[in-house]
């Protein structure tokens, strides 16, 4: 299916993504990108992808290293799992930072973990796609460290795991040793609250969907580059941010907006009133043609960053 004549507004942040972010020198290696020191808000670039004969939402989301709730939140008139081969889609790799941007920095908003660390190259971030923690499980949110880290896991039930699948007649072994059937993959990251961890998984296609008891879920990949990158002792700092503005190079001004986690919803406070708090936080001046910008894109949060102004307005 083509892309819909009505999301053709959010075409202008693709093209000037793509014309802006490919000629810089700014990518270390598939997750990882320098912070430039003008402190740049937005890392990465839009790209389009014709799709394959047989290929789902499940596939693309893991070749360019995206959760399922990306690829879909920003193809809302595509369908995930039957999309139309020769169709293309929009491939959101383009990130605006969020507020926090020390250590290891979860947005469950977004789905999404940026590790910000120093390199041999300068001070960069890495970012990945997780799965967060079901609705009445949910991941929580608050400041942590790394307590350790654990190459080949066994894993533990817990008692609500164990309660959920006996009521539906299915025994769940109280302690699996490492192997593939193991829900936690081959690596794990404890946090130093007890019961949350950082782990792998073995259901990739779990990432960026609601479905642990808490934890969070990587690629096998993924977490097998953050256990290498991030030390014990590292700050890891769960948010939730479901609107982010931020400023490319040029100084213009977006905005990213995400749909709003289900026990987050607030009638009088909504996605557009976050906006505009974060407007007012940032000193930020926006004209009456600005906001329509806002509240189409607040309206229908597709994930993507989209332009609000090219000019270069009060924004620290």
């Amino acid at each position: 299916m083509k892309l819909k004549k009505r999301f053709s507004q959010y075409l202008i942040p693709v093209i000037s993504g793509l014309l802006l972010y490919a000629s810089l020198p700014d990518k270390l290696n598939a997750a990882t990108f320098f912070l430039s020191a003008s402190n740049r808000d937005l890392i990465g670039q839009i790209q389009t992808l014709k799709v394959q004969k047989s290929e789902t939402f499940f596939d693309i989301a893991r070749r360019y290293d995206l959760g399922f709730n990306e690829i879909t939140a920003a193809n809302p008139n595509v369908d995930p799992w039957l999309p139309e081969a020769g169709s293309r889609i929009i491939i959101p790799t383009l990130f605006i930072l969020p507020i926090e941007r020390r250590g290891i920095v979860v947005n469950i908003a977004e789905m999404r973990l940026y590790y910000f660390h120093d390199s041999r190259h300068g001070k960069v971030v890495t970012t990945f796609p997780v799965g967060i923690g079901q609705e009445g499980f949910a991941t929580p949110l608050g400041t942590f460290k790394i307590k350790e880290k654990i190459a080949k896991p066994s894993w533990t039930a817990p008692e609500s795991i164990i309660s959920a699948y006996a009521a539906k007649g299915i025994t769940v072994p109280k302690v699996m040793p490492p192997g593939p059937d193991n829900p936690l993959g081959d690596f794990a990251i404890l946090l130093n609250k007890p019961g949350y961890l950082l782990h792998g998984t073995n259901t990739p296609y779990s990432v960026g969907m609601r479905v642990s008891h808490g934890c969070l879920r990587l690629y096998p990949e993924d977490i097998q580059e953050l256990v290498k990158l991030a030390p014990r002792g590292t700050k890891i700092s769960i948010i939730n941010q479901p609107v982010k503005l931020g400023r490319d190079n040029n100084k213009a001004l977006y905005i990213e907006a995400h749909q709003l986690l289900t026990e987050h919803e607030n009638r009088n406070h909504n996605l557009l009133s976050m906006a505009a708090d974060l407007a007012q936080l940032y000193q930020t001046q926006l004209s009456p043609k600005d906001w329509d910008k806002v509240k189409l894109a607040t309206s229908k949060p597709l994930g993507i960053p989209v332009i609000i102004t090219q000019e270069n307005h009060s924004f620290p």
